[in-house]
């Protein structure tokens, strides 16, 4: 009985068998004649069927989730008046995928080219691969196999050896196997073979990504725009900032559309040509030229003819008129808003000389531009565009443009692209739940908006995940109706579905008409969210089926989104100038308020209760005018101006009964004090709440997604929290929780819960023995050094203070004539908690806290407080050093962390609602053995607070060793006794010692 080969077994015999034809008839496959499709045919075709790829679909996916797309380069014949033109669109010949999404790129050759040494065949493998974001992929004509590490932006004047990582020739095939097998075999890349391949690619030296690039790229072509403009125009820096924009918008579109064979390829380079000029002759001055020349005698005739030509080139050779007519002719056939000049009355009126529209043209076609617009992934555009709107435009000497970041902006740190899986997480969660088993015609009722889109992100998201949708149930509705009549669908508007299993167009354009809106107070940034969703519609189309569609619906191929996507305020209303203050504000302070009044903008939306979904990621802590933050407070009374909370109120608004909410905001959401309204407002309708942690390094906040159902109460919430680029879900949370520690809880186990409980049994909290006080100081008045004979007072700050430690000598000092005595100390909720404080007349020793804490307290007495220290003032009848130890413990570290912080790392304060949250064991003093373990714990913090005092001014590493010994020593006797204190289980106390 033989035995069964392994796949792998199977794939190392059939490449063998390649490789032995391949030696066998090497002559005839150098030939000139065996071209690149035979090579594909014979050779690389059924090698990477032996990886386990399905190269011709024998499985019969629908186009969307096939594993191997064929992107053959497209030859098209364009007329310029008399003059043909032949121009190649490129794309790459293979793309490899897994559950839709690519992997690799394949470039194929014919064996007869030297791959070693050809950079065209380089730079072109790794523009493909570096525009769709791919980390390698592969050059091959069989003989060859080059792969390239892709997340280096290519240069067309780089060797064919650059970035080339893996170079084998057909002749070591064999022993190459394993590699060739173990990393791009269909079964090891969906365990992850290229990325652990390639796993250091993104931290290589010279590393860029398409989108950072792209950006680059757009700012230098709107500076050199700007600056044309500025200098041939009188113009605004406002109307300059639209000019640009739209201009800049439109020529991506362009691109983008003959990178995908939409458009004759290189019809805006030609624009910017002199043949181009000539081709647009008028036909009498070409025959006069033709008659001069023709008739040796007429001198004079001849000389009039070329300076007639010469009028015409002077005349007609203006590079941006002819563009802006290749704009005008988009307008006709897409109707896509992008192109109106019936609204713009700017664009086409403004000169843009010649040599500075020209060279911005050229940089974005091949060669020299590295972007190849057919891979390019609308979401990589968008990634671009987000940052590309936190610029504006401003104007110097000598009409010289410079980009800067806008004054909002700037304040934020910058704009932050939201992750492309925390887009689809909540679409899937909002919109996903919400079409769930619906039909189109049901579908086509439910309203989706983003009240803060920018770019558009979350809007694009959601269009995607209903095209998916719509494809997946045509192509199972459409399958029995081809089988039953197939002539009924061809050519009808019933055919949803084309013959490859793309959606047709019109219903690509119904989906988004019907579904998608947004609004933004920036005007770009609509335009932006447009351009990207029209992008994203006219995705897969070729100009056969824009021309299907025009014919058979006499419609233009895009719809017109100015009724789904507007500018405006999304939280300041028309109210706004109902009286008062308002009605006297400037016109710039009210093109800035940009007032927006939902229900007259959408009002049969309204009419039909309000949106089905909200989703977004609202802007956080945006700048306000008193003026606007005086009318929020009004209409929102949230007692917090936090943008992102106002957005929370909005949402309310803007949904109707049973409608779904998907927001990623602050973290400090769900435990902060100035965020408990906007708790209180969506507690009884919180469906779920992800602990994203930081989703961007550059912020210092960390985020989470909360997902709530308008006036649908359930008394759980989902707890789910990220895990790198996933969301997992631990459990579901009560949420009379909510009530019995003030805050959301967020991805705890039951067990721990059930600790917390314990913990809090007590009643009691660190409030009920300390007054919390937040010092302040004046430290605009403190000293490094003191110069005067005048008193002063030493100064604490967070930096001074460690952990059972502070130093006796302060680097910091403060004058006493800044000091109020009768204002001396800070009230509990008090005002005067803005005031500069002096504890010297405290009759006890207090403890002080980071305001920010991390784990460090000690006890404090005689100095002056900065507001980077808190001050627990002890009113009890325990020691200080007692109250010191239970909030140094390992225990409340542990129970602060989960159930007061909810997990933050940088968000959290050490102020009064802290310390309200704190709970204190009970401990009688008058029972013997409760004034034992009372006296034990204020023992060993006098003797940790001496060694560590020690330990400070010590410099043998030998006696450091021993001394940091013994306060490790001390530290797990006193987490020891607390636990005992408050009654832990020895299974309970591993799970606080573990971080379980």
């Amino acid at each position: 009985m033989s035995e069964i080969k392994t796949s792998k077994e199977l794939a190392f015999e059939g490449i063998k068998e390649l490789v032995e034809k391949f030696e066998n008839n090497y002559k005839q496959f150098h030939a000139s004649e065996y071209n690149e499709t035979l090579t594909r045919q014979d050779f690389i075709n059924p090698f990477f069927e032996y990886l386990g790829w399905d190269i011709s679909n024998k499985q019969g996916y629908s186009h969307i989730y096939r594993e191997v797309i064929h992107e053959d380069k497209l030859r098209q014949r364009r007329a310029y008046g008399e003059i043909n033109k032949e121009t190649k669109r490129q794309a790459p010949d293979y793309s490899f995928r897994i559950g839709g999404n690519r992997v690799f790129f394949v470039e194929a050759k014919k064996p007869s080219l030297n791959l070693k040494e050809d950079s065209d065949a380089a730079y072109q493998i790794r523009r493909y691969a570096w525009s769709g974001k791919l980390a390698v992929s592969i050059l091959t004509n069989f003989e060859e196999f080059a792969i390239y590490d892709c997340s280096k932006k290519p240069s067309p004047n780089d060797k064919a050896s650059m970035s080339r990582i893996e170079y084998i020739n057909y002749k070591d095939y064999l022993n190459r196997f394993d590699f060739l097998y173990d990393t791009f075999a269909k079964e090891n890349v969906l365990k992850g073979s290229l990325e652990k391949y390639n796993a250091d690619a993104k931290n290589k030296k010279g590393t860029e990504s398409v989108d950072i690039d792209f950006l680059n790229s757009l700012d230098n072509l709107r500076t050199k725009l700007a600056s044309s403009i500025s200098k041939l125009n009188g113009i605004s820096e406002r109307d300059l900032n639209f000019a640009v924009q739209h201009i800049i918008d439109r020529i991506i579109f362009l691109r983008v559309a003959e990178d995908r064979g939409v458009e004759n390829y290189g019809d805006l380079r030609e624009a910017c040509s002199n043949s181009n000029v000539i081709a647009k002759a008028k036909p009498a001055t070409k025959s006069g030229i033709r008659q001069a020349i023709n008739n040796v005698d007429c001198h004079a005739s001849l000389r009039e003819a070329r300076n007639d030509e010469k009028v015409v080139r002077n005349e007609g050779n203006n590079y941006y008129k002819n563009i802006v007519e290749i704009f005008k002719k988009a307008d006709g056939k897409y109707n896509s808003g992008i192109f109106d000049f019936s609204k713009d009355k700017i664009t086409d009126k403004i000169k843009v000389d010649n040599k500075v529209i020209k060279e911005i043209i050229n940089d974005l076609y091949y060669p020299k531009s590295p972007y190849e617009f057919s891979v390019i992934s609308v979401e990589i555009i968008g990634n671009a565009y987000e940052q590309f709107l936190g610029k504006t435009i401003t104007i110097g000497n000598n009409h010289k443009a410079k980009i800067e970041l806008k004054p909002e902006v700037r304040k934020a740190g910058g704009v932050y692209y939201t992750p492309e899986y925390i887009v689809d997480y909540i679409v899937e969660n909002t919109v996903g739940e919400k079409i769930k088993n619906k039909t189109p015609n049901e579908i086509a009722k439910i309203k989706i908006a983003d009240p803060a889109c920018g770019s558009g992100s979350f809007l694009l998201g959601a269009y995607k995940y209903l095209l998916n949708y719509h494809r997946e149930y045509y192509s199972k509705q459409g399958k029995k109706k081809f089988l039953a009549s197939a002539r009924r669908w061809r050519g009808s508007k019933e055919d949803a579905i084309t013959e490859d299993g793309e959606l047709a167009l019109w219903v690509k354009k119904q989906i988004l008409i019907n579904n998608i809106f947004g609004v933004d107070i920036d005007s770009n940034a609509v335009e932006v969210t447009k351009l990207s969703l029209l992008l994203k519609c006219m995705e897969g189309e070729t100009p056969a089926s824009i021309m299907n569609n025009q014919s058979l619906f006499n419609e233009r191929a895009l719809p017109s989104l100015d009724e789904n996507i507007k500018c405006g305020n999304s939280l300041i209303g028309n109210d706004f100038y109902s009286g008062g203050d308002s009605l006297n504000i400037d016109i710039e302070t009210q093109y800035k308020i940009n007032c927006f009044d939902w229900e007259r903008e959408f009002p049969s939306i309204f009419k039909s209760g309000g949106f089905d979904i909200v989703i977004g990621n609202p802007p956080y802590g945006a700048e306000l005018m008193d003026i606007e933050r005086n009318y929020l407070e009004r209409k929102y009374n949230l007692s917090n101006t936090n943008t992102a909370a106002l957005f929370i109120g909005l949402s309310k608004h803007l949904l109707k009964d049973k409608g779904v909410n998907g927001f990623i905001i602050p973290k400090s959401f769900i435990y902060a004090s100035n965020w408990e309204n906007s708790r209180e407002l969506i507690i009884n309708d919180l469906q779920e709440l992800v602990d994203c942690g930081k989703v961007w390094k550059e912020v210092k906040l960390e985020q989470v997604i909360i997902m709530f159902c308008n006036n649908f109460e359930v008394e759980t919430y989902k707890a789910s929290e990220r895990n790198e680029n996933n969301i997992i879900t631990v459990g579901k949370i009560d949420k009379k929780t909510f009530r019995e520690f003030g805050f959301y809880l967020n991805a705890v186990s039951n067990e721990e819960l059930n600790i917390a409980y314990k913990m809090i049994s007590s009643k009691k909290t660190v409030n009920d023995f300390c007054i919390n006080r937040r010092g302040v100081g004046e430290q605009k008045h403190c000293l490094e050094e003191i110069n005067t004979k005048k008193e002063y007072y030493k100064v604490l700050g967070g930096k001074n203070i460690s952990r059972y430690y502070f130093p006796d000598n302060a680097k910091k000092y403060i004058l006493k004539e800044y000091i109020q005595d009768d204002k001396a100390f800070i009230e509990k909720n008090s005002i005067l908690a803005q005031r500069i404080v002096s504890y010297t007349e405290i009759p006890k020793p207090s403890i002080a806290i980071r305001a920010i804490p991390s784990d460090i307290i000690n006890s404090l007495n005689k100095y002056i407080l900065v507001d980077t220290i808190n001050q627990l003032s002890n009113k009890s009848e325990y020691s200080t050093y007692f109250i010191l130890a239970i909030l140094n413990s390992k225990l409340i570290s542990w129970y602060a962390y989960r159930f007061i912080y909810s997990k933050a790392i940088m968000t959290m304060q050490f102020d009064n609602p802290t310390t309200s949250r704190i709970p204190m064991p009970l401990v009688d003093l008058s029972k013997k053995s409760d004034k034992e373990i009372h006296d034990k714990l204020v023992n060993l913090v006098d003797n940790i607070i001496e060694i560590n005092k020690k330990l400070n001014n010590e410099k043998n590493p030998d006696v450091v060793t021993m001394l940091r010994r013994q306060v490790e020593a001390i530290d797990d006797s006193i987490d020891k006794i607390v636990y005992g204190l408050y009654g832990l289980t020895e299974e309970e106390i591993e799970i606080i010692e573990n971080g379980k």
